[in-house]
């Protein structure tokens, strides 16, 4: 297996909704994206199974190693590391980018709960806003307004996965999210989250977190204007897919404690399409 097809490997197991924007691009950027989303993958999953946090550490400790050797005269031993040198040079992806992403995920080594929603911006741009700055470079743009539309965008999809996994994160990974300060202001426990307590104080709590990714979705959408809807295609893509994923969780009443939430394939294919065809046809 050569190296790309090694990040062709890791990003089709995945099973992620990001798949379908990746399909409308040409085979080039294609393959770009796949690399830095195999990069996502890889450093994701090392802090989400088993192991201790020095483990962990270590092996994020690792892929700034390699980061060193993609960005200057050397050879990545990981293929999926090498599958990103190619792209480094032909699209200029920034290294802090990268960087951001690691200090992301060491966030979820050390910490497993939120104080603030201040606290939690900072992770969500690490972990989300800071792959979208990978991503803009690849689509390619001209307007410096995409850098912001790309930050904003990522929250928007940060928060709604944070949305649909609240009841998941908790009980396999030990987290919580959810901005402690607003728990107590709505009325809502760790015990409600441990138990799916679907009470009303619950309901309204994940009401607010919806509006707040809302918010974002709206604040992305006003970035985007003239040329740079075609070159950010893919990007409106992944925003509308999981725009529609936020709709189904309001359509459950914010059920997010039972049963995976994921909008039927079809309807997925489908909001893709009109995604694309607004962003070439207006």
């Amino acid at each position: 297996m050569n190296d790309l097809s090694a990040s062709y490997d890791v990003t089709q197991k995945s099973g992620s909704s990001f798949l379908y924007s990746f399909v409308f691009l040409p085979k080039q950027k294609q393959d770009a994206i796949t690399a830095v989303y195999a990069f996502c993958r890889a450093v994701d999953d090392i802090v989400d199974e088993p192991g201790s946090a020095e483990e962990k550490q270590r092996a994020l400790d690792a892929w700034r190693g390699h980061l060193d050797l993609a960005y200057g005269a050397g050879l990545p031993e990981d293929p999926l590391a090498r599958a990103l040198m190619p792209w480094i040079a032909r699209f200029g992806l920034p290294r802090h980018a990268f960087d951001a992403i690691i200090d992301g995920c060491e966030m979820d080594i050390s910490k497993n709960r939120y104080a603030t929603f201040e606290e939690l911006d900072t992770y969500i741009y690490r972990v989300a806003s800071a792959v979208g700055l990978l991503c803009i470079e690849i689509f390619e743009y001209e307007d410096p307004k995409i850098r912001d539309y790309a930050v904003a965008l990522g929250k928007a999809l940060q928060l709604t996965n944070i949305l649909r996994d609240v009841g998941k994160d908790y009980h396999e990974v030990g987290r919580i999210y959810v901005p402690a300060d607003e728990m107590a202001r709505f009325g809502v426990t760790e015990s409600d989250i441990a138990g799916g307590n679907l009470n009303g104080a619950m309901v309204n709590l994940l009401k607010f977190q919806a509006e707040r990714a809302r918010g974002y979705y709206a604040q992305a959408a006003a970035l985007l204007s003239g040329p740079e809807r075609r070159n950010m295609a893919a990007a409106a893509i992944m925003g509308d897919v999981y725009h529609d994923l936020l709709i189904e969780i309001e359509n459950r009443h914010f059920d997010v404690f039972n049963g995976e939430i994921k909008p039927p394939k079809l309807r997925r294919v489908m909001t893709a399409l009109r995604a694309w065809a607004r962003s070439f046809l207006g």
